[in-house]
């Protein structure tokens, strides 16, 4: 009989392989599963929800990238290159990163005092302090977080405003009048009572009841008027939008304005509404705050024409427009050769009167004009005849009107459909350095898109 020999250590070495080989396989697919790890006698263990560091009470020799727990202090350390000791907890604030000088900084403890740049008043935080909606949020809102203020002039009026400035807004209101004369308006970039923009009705105008006007060191301009007589019983929706130097008066059909001028006199300022307060004059009701309206309506005709008026209340600077004065048996005193126009009259800013002694106009046509006014065919041919007067082509009136302000951009007068990234960042230029606002590039952009009605 044979005897067989077994080689055991070349047996024992493929066995040892084998296995280990399926260990790999195993812990790669994910299959072998432990509950935890230990690591020596003195342990760290290692399980599915976190990992225990053996406590030490003194540090252990330093290498790179080694982590330990010290229970004395008690802290978590580590090296980051094998000589220096870093705390990972808790943190050292030598170790912390743009941090400020010291802790609490004493500086801005000052600053919340009752004389700081920063104060908090007595019981915490005011409500004027808070941030808030700004855009389609009802006056009646913030009269309740104290976000609007009161004026009162010399005569009767009153006004109420917004608390804060702002550049580029509109205001939307219900507009009611009873009483035997109405005027009442819409404030908007007002600094104080002395000036500021203003959408107006005043029922007892001869045929430019709706109106867009300006004052100026006390001084009132005329910028736009509507050829429209109002009842005294008047009731509706109007709307004042003011974008970049785009003023937009809206009556009715808030969607389609009626009145549009260019002004660069007042760049930002209170946005409000009030008017006079007798025979029941006008009262506006509902006003809300709402982001600026676009595109202007397109003249029919540019001309440069005397401006007349002393600028007073009662006969502000205006342009000089035909008039045949007549008394209708409904409207009262009526000018049936009125015009809707708007009139480009920079104004010296410490006086309040006109640059120059001419204006430039733009009218409207009005696809509803009043069947006791003259056609407007026949109302331009007096316009044509009046002394003083130029017609102007299209091209003559911007040239003209860049000359007479040079605050005015030729985006304001022109629109641009689809302006190039470096057109709209040239504008937000131009309004941060001529006019000393912000304008955001997304306002910009339809700013530039807009037609302005030049």
């Amino acid at each position: 009989m044979e005897t067989i020999k077994i080689h055991s250590n070349g047996m024992l070495k493929r066995i040892k392989r084998a296995l280990a080989k399926k260990l790999l396989e195993l812990f790669i697919d994910g299959i072998l599963e432990v509950n935890e790890i230990r690591v020596g006698n003195r342990t760290i263990k290692i399980d599915a929800n976190s990992i225990t560091f053996h406590p030490l009470t003194s540090n252990p020799s330093i290498e790179i990238g080694k982590t330990w727990f010290r229970s004395d202090i008690p802290a978590i350390l580590y090296s980051p290159d094998g000589l220096n000791i870093k705390t990972i907890h808790p943190s050292n604030w030598d170790d912390i990163t743009n941090k400020p000088s010291t802790f609490p900084p004493s500086s801005h403890a000052s600053s919340h005092t009752k004389d700081g740049n920063d104060p908090i008043p007595a019981g915490g935080i005011a409500r004027s302090m808070l941030e808030y909606p700004t855009t389609n949020v009802s006056f009646d809102y913030l009269k309740i977080i104290d976000k609007v203020r009161y004026f009162a002039d010399g005569y009767v009026n009153g006004y109420i405003t917004t608390l804060d400035s702002f550049t580029d807004k509109a205001i939307e209101v219900w507009y009611a009048s009873s009483g035997e004369v109405t005027d009442s308006g819409i404030m908007g970039r007002m600094t104080d009572l002395g000036n500021y923009y203003r959408l107006g009705i005043h029922s007892g105008n001869a045929s430019s009841d709706f109106f867009i006007e300006k004052t100026v060191a006390g001084q009132w301009t005329y910028l736009a008027v509507e050829s429209v007589d109002l009842p005294h019983q008047y009731k509706d929706f109007i709307k004042f939008s003011i974008f970049g130097s785009t003023l937009l008066g809206y009556r009715g059909d808030l969607t389609t304005p009626k009145l549009s001028a260019t002004d660069t006199t007042f760049t930002s300022g209170y946005f409000g509404y009030g008017g006079w307060n007798y025979s029941d004059a006008g009262r506006c009701y509902y006003a809300l705050l709402k982001a600026p309206s676009s595109k202007s309506p397109k003249p029919i005709a540019f001309f440069e024409v005397p401006i007349v008026g002393s600028g007073a209340m009662d006969d502000p600077f205006r342009p000089q427009i035909p008039e045949e004065i007549a008394e209708h048996p409904v409207y009262g005193k009526t000018n049936p050769l009125s015009l809707s126009v708007s009139a480009l009259i920079p104004t010296d800013p410490a006086t309040g009167k006109p640059i120059h002694s001419t204006a430039i106009v733009r009218v409207f046509e009005q696809p509803d004009r009043q069947e006791h006014l003259y056609p407007i065919s026949r109302c331009l041919d007096a316009l044509r005849d009046m002394r003083g007067v130029k017609e102007l082509r299209r091209e003559e009136a911007r040239a003209l009107a860049l000359r007479m302000d040079d605050k005015l951009h030729i985006s304001d007068l022109i629109s641009i459909p689809k302006p190039e990234k470096a057109q709209i960042k040239e504008y937000v230029e131009w309004r941060r350095s001529v006019h000393k606002v912000e304008m955001t590039e997304e306002y910009a952009l339809r700013h530039l898109m807009d037609d302005k009605g030049w």
